[in-house]
Parts: structure tokens; sequence; C-alpha cells
């Protein structure tokens, strides 16, 4: 009963018309792979889940924000706190 609280939760909260939900595509790859290659260059590497949403925001022209120190290496990103 709780979990499906919570399914139903989550399920009206994506439902929201104020979210939008970016699908990871060729395209978001090819930001992922100039990220990774950009931030091993200067030794400072970022968790995986991290550089997909930074390939998703420098392919999609969004603002970022987060409290996550791991996205001020990435160019590109400007990062709202």
């Amino acid at each position: 009963k709780k979990e499906q609280n919570y399914l139903k939760e989550l399920d009206d909260f994506l439902d929201s018309p104020r979210i939008l939900i970016y699908d990871i595509d060729t395209e978001t790859s090819e930001f992922y792979a100039k990220i990774y290659d950009e931030l091993k260059k200067i030794g400072s590497p970022i968790p995986t889940n991290d550089l997909w949403i930074a390939s998703l925001v420098l392919q999609h022209g969004i603002k970022l924000l987060t409290l996550d120190n791991h996205f001020t290496n990435v160019p590109g990103i400007f990062l709202l706190k």
C-alpha cells in the first residue's frame, strides 16, 4: 500500500506540465564523450550519472540548479546556486 502511494505520487509528479523529460539519444552520447574527454584531460572526472545530466543540459541549453559541485568543471554549464 505504501509503495503504491509512492508510485502514484511519482506518476502525478511526472505528469505535471511543469516537468519535462529528456530522452538520451545519439547527440546526447556525443556530448557525453566530449565532456568525458575534457574532464579527463584536466584530471577532474565526475560520476557517470552526472555526465549524463551534464550532457542533457548542454544539448538542450538548460540551466542547472544544483548543490552538486561536480558540475563546476564542466565547460559551458551555467549553474544556478
